[in-house]
């Protein structure tokens, strides 16, 4: 069971967000809090250590982001 008050990522701040799109044969998609925004990286290990099967493009999720390497990441997610 996923604990959203005891986040496995310290630094991490979890937010509830939108699903923008999710490439599946890619592995990878983005987040965002505004569609006006540059969005926050997901990848699909992400998402199965979650235990989420798949990302809707306008589905709400709870992320706990980090500030990556080129911008930020979600690092676990769940359904909201």
């Amino acid at each position: 069971v996923l604990s959203l008050e005891r986040p496995k990522y310290e630094n991490a701040t979890w937010e509830t967000l939108k699903v923008r799109w999710f490439n599946h044969q890619r592995g990878y998609g983005f987040l965002e809090r505004t569609p006006d925004d540059s969005g926050i990286f997901v990848h699909a290990t992400t998402m199965r250590a979650s235990g989420m099967i798949e990302l809707r493009p306008g589905q709400m999720v709870r992320a706990a982001c980090e500030d990556g390497d080129q911008g930020p990441v979600a690092k676990q997610i769940a359904p909201v």
